[in-house]
């Protein structure tokens, strides 16, 4: 993503402002990521296991992120779901109205 600064989460952490995953692989966390000792000088066994350590308010604007674009995702699904339902009853009630003339038409012959 060149040309759009900031657009990582993590932007001002990434010492080359770029980022690579590999899938399948073990993920390498860089120092700069998490700190390995804490504030008051105790370690931190989130980052001693490979895992570092963020601030609270980063992981809240995470989890925001993802829960508002699931949110979005499946107010376009309940969208598109409720177009096909309101499709469904037009031709419902055109095919009730077809089924209601040709009643009529027979009731009509039969008098």
């Amino acid at each position: 993503m060149t040309g759009a600064p900031n657009v990582l989460l993590f932007y001002d952490h990434l010492p080359n402002k770029r980022v690579t995953f590999y899938p399948n692989h073990e993920p390498a966390f860089c120092g700069c990521l998490g700190g390995g000792v804490g504030d008051d000088g105790d370690s931190n066994p989130a980052v001693e296991s490979g895992v570092p350590a963020f601030a609270p308010e980063i992981l809240e604007a995470a989890k925001s992120c993802v829960l508002e674009r699931e949110r979005a995702e499946e107010e376009a699904a309940a969208e598109g779901r409720m177009a096909a339902l309101e499709e469904a009853v037009r031709e419902a009630a055109a095919t009730n109205r077809r089924l209601a003339e040709a009643v009529e038409a027979l009731t009509h012959k039969m008098k």
